[in-house]
């Protein structure tokens, strides 16, 4: 054995070598995403890959500890590309590649619409399969459609890739002084990366950049469990109990003191990460509070400090705000398909909800479909792309098992070719121009949550859309309570000329200091009917 000592340029020589380690399995796992078509392999790809990444963000916050001073900044700024790394690539790769295909469509238009074609056929006969029996000669026959169409997309791809070399993965992520210059001096982005033991807490401001760590409890997931339940679940007083413990508890460990926002900040940007997508930071309570419980206007809520927006990732957040676009002429398109002649999904209040909007608006650059006008088959037309609002006020289902058969729910009534249902897999073949598609539905922010990517839901398909920003709801929501907010929403959007995160903001506060009861007996500032409401996007 060597006796010979360990010196800190050893250390330092060591620390370099990881590092190139790092960044090779970064390049081979760029590589292998080029390669791949599938979403099932580009999911599997990204939850391998995200124990990778959470790793190198550990590594890299560690060696700015030790390095000499003039890395600490460039290891800083790596532990940030990994934890990026970490969220929503597949998005970012989709959003990329439609960007592309818009330039190859001038040349080549065919080519793009065989590979739109087989991808409309691929959804279609996925939507058909799921409502088969296993054991069934048709669901064979689909089977056996569903695998030619796949391979006959996958030989498409191919010859894009091959002809055009642009149409590749997007490996871009944007540098922290990019991003600062899009943000204001009342504005900050808070970014969440949840390690094994530690949360890796990255905090972007006008003027700086900052990463803190603070230690992981081992029932973490457990308290945002306990936190969401104890919201959504209005009478029992115990609940109550629970709910204040529990969000001072997360405000803690997520805002912690040594990791303080400056307070000229008056808006966050979330970017949460695996399970805390699943919360609204705005619950969360910013003190301990003694007064009495279920008095909820009364509650250090984390709305009344801050204007609360999210985003998938920084760099989602980023695109969203150096993309150009065209204004769209129009204003807002409302769909609201009631069901009045079904018990089951009848919502009366959607009446009064596109209504009392439909009149803020100007009527002549505005469209309301309700009834059996709200259609599947006007939806997928292509008379929403100069519409700057697409709001919808209906049902939806969150699929965790299979997020890309979430659905909208619209009317059944007069069904030709279509079904009724919006899926999400039928939302990426959609090309809108909307600053806003406002979901007033229920679970339009849930879905299966997976390493690396964020959470699969209905909202993250309007971005390849062409949203700008998606209203979504993290979970099922009452039908008289959405409408109040709704309403309110608008009203301070329109009148009073506010952004669409304050407007929220705004109308949230108001919901929180109102004394009305609902027709279930609940108070309407009850946190589960105004913060199931979160805005994502820009």
């Amino acid at each position: 054995m060597s006796n010979k000592k360990i010196t800190g340029l050893d250390n330092l020589k060591a620390m370099e070598y990881s590092l190139q380690h790092y960044l090779v399995c970064d390049k081979i796992i760029n590589h292998v995403r080029q390669e791949i078509i599938t979403k099932s392999d580009k999911l599997l790809l990204a939850k391998t890959a995200s124990e990778t990444y959470r790793s190198a963000v550990g590594f890299c916050l560690k060696s700015s500890k030790i390095c000499s001073l003039d890395k600490v900044s460039y290891y800083k700024q790596l532990a940030f590309y990994f934890s990026e790394k970490d969220k929503t690539q597949i998005l970012l790769d989709d959003l990329a590649k439609k960007q592309t295909e818009k330039k190859i469509a001038v040349k080549n238009s065919a080519l793009i619409k065989q590979k739109e074609a087989l991808r409309e056929k691929i959804v279609l006969t996925k939507i058909k399969l799921a409502k088969k029996p296993l054991i069934n000669i048709k669901h064979q026959n689909l089977t056996d459609t569903l695998f030619k169409a796949r391979r006959d997309y996958e030989a498409v791809i191919d010859i894009i890739t091959k002809k055009y070399p642009n149409y590749k993965y997007n490996t871009e992520i944007a540098k922290i002084p990019e991003i600062q210059l899009h943000l204001n001096n009342s504005t900050a982005i808070r970014s969440y990366t949840l390690g094994d033991s530690l949360i890796y807490i990255f905090t972007i401001t006008k003027n700086k950049f900052s990463i803190d760590t603070v230690s992981k409890p081992k029932d973490f997931n457990l308290q945002i469990s306990d936190f969401k339940h104890y919201q959504i679940n209005t009478f029992d007083i115990s609940f109550k109990n629970k709910f204040i413990k529990v969000a001072e508890k997360l405000y803690q460990q997520l805002f912690p003191k040594f990791a303080s926002i400056n307070d000229s900040i008056k808006k966050l940007i979330i970017i949460p990460n695996d399970s805390l997508s699943l919360i609204p930071f705005e619950a969360l309570l910013t003190e301990q509070y003694k007064g009495i419980i279920g008095e909820f206007s009364e509650y250090p809520f984390l709305l009344k400090k801050y204007i609360v927006q999210y985003s998938p990732s920084v760099n989602i957040f980023y695109q969203l705000r150096t993309k150009r676009k065209t204004k769209a002429k129009n204003e807002i398109a409302i769909f609201a398909p009631v069901f009045n002649d079904d018990e089951e999904l009848y919502l009366p209040y959607t009446v009064k909800e596109a209504n009392s909007i439909y009149e803020l608006f100007d009527n002549k650059k505005s469209k309301k479909l309700m009834y059996t006008k709200a259609s599947e088959q006007y939806v997928k037309s292509d008379s929403l792309k100069n519409y700057r609002i697409i709001h919808f006020a209906t049902h939806a289902y969150a699929n965790t098992r299979d997020p890309l058969l979430s659905r909208i729910v619209l009317t059944q009534k007069n069904k030709t070719k279509e079904d009724g249902f919006l899926h999400a897999n039928e939302i990426y073949g959609l090309n809108w121009n909307a600053d806003l598609v406002n979901l007033s539905a229920c679970e339009t922010a849930v879905g299966k949550v997976q390493n690396g990517e964020g959470v699969m839901d209905l909202s993250r398909v309007f971005f390849y859309a062409g949203a700008s920003n998606v209203s979504a709801t993290l979970w099922k929501v009452d039908d008289e309570n959405t409408t109040n907010l709704m309403i309110l929403f608008y009203k301070y959007y329109k009148t009073k000329k506010l952004d669409f995160a304050t407007a929220l903001h705004k109308a949230k506060l108001e919901i929180l200091k109102s004394k009305r009861v609902s027709t279930n007996g609940e108070k309407q500032c009850h946190t589960a009917f105004w913060s199931a409401f979160i805005l994502i996007g820009k």
